[in-house]
């Protein structure tokens, strides 16, 4: 009733009463819970839901949860917690766009080599929505690896596009 009078405090307040007493059990109750959270900027907590819902069987581990899941750890600054979710998801999908967010990932926690391996997989797929910001990432995790040919290549590439340019 509060999501379609849209009070969204409200609306959390009453879904977060019924998750915390037990009540939500269907995996869509668990992932509107957990949309909810981070719609409210709560990150952390949608984490918690998708990760007990996914621990007890009433969450698939389905490339889009797990992604979801990834994406919520990110958002409350657990980057490494969200990083295998994030890498089955890419997997499981094989989504220029997931690989290329996982390639983003790995480069802000230093993981160089395999955020090389992720944007290449990106691009090899498409790029995602934005190939130039894949490029970036390939460019600046090359040149961290001090491959600096291969990091201007990269970036020349990126260059191309006007919004990396």
């Amino acid at each position: 009733m509060y999501g379609e009078l849209k009070d969204a405090k409200r609306q959390l307040a009453a879904m977060e009463a019924a998750y915390l007493g037990g009540w939500l059990l269907a995996e869509r109750e668990l992932l509107n819970m957990a949309y909810l959270y981070l719609a409210n900027d709560t990150p952390y907590k949608a984490a918690r839901v998708l990760e007990k819902g996914i621990e007890a069987g009433q969450v698939e581990q389905s490339a889009t949860n797990l992604e979801l899941l990834g994406i919520a750890l990110r958002q409350a600054r657990e980057n490494g917690r969200a990083l295998p979710y994030l890498e089955r998801a890419a997997t499981m999908s094989n989504d220029a766009e997931m690989w290329a967010r996982l390639a983003s990932l790995q480069l802000d926690e230093e993981a160089n080599e395999a955020a090389v391996a992720a944007a290449r997989k990106a691009l090899e797929l498409g790029g995602g929505r934005r190939p130039d910001n894949a490029r970036v990432v390939l460019g600046t995790a090359l040149y961290n690896l001090g491959r600096f040919d291969e990091a201007r290549t990269a970036f020349t590439e990126a260059g191309r596009d006007q919004r990396s340019r």
